[in-house]
């Protein structure tokens, strides 16, 4: 191997590091910001804590209440997810509306 190429060789390397250390730096700090955002989650879209508070008594399916919502399924589960959209009951994989909460959502 020649000099110049031995030279090619580390300046390609050092900046690979810098590179790998400033991608990670950001991707901490966009990890960061997710995490903040996600402990400012509305605490009135959070789920039905008994489901005696359920003021109907009728639970409906996620596709039910989409349907019910005129939206796609995807959309309340995207919805769950960030903490938005109608009060739930989550049973372990089970999830459940309200029929009277989601009709007030609706208001």
């Amino acid at each position: 191997m020649s000099t110049i190429e031995g030279l090619i060789r580390t300046a390609v390397r050092t900046e690979l590091q810098q590179l790998e250390e400033r991608l990670t730096a950001v991707i901490r700090a966009e990890i960061a910001a997710a995490a903040r955002d996600v402990s400012c989650r509305p605490a009135s879209t959070t789920r039905l804590a008994d489901p005696r508070d359920a003021s109907s008594g009728v639970w409906l399916t996620t596709a039910e209440a989409a349907a019910l919502l005129a939206l796609s399924p995807k959309t309340l589960a995207n919805w769950r997810a960030l903490g938005q959209g109608p009060a739930y009951r989550r049973a372990g994989r089970v999830v459940r509306y309200d029929r009277a909460v989601v009709g007030e959502f609706m208001v």
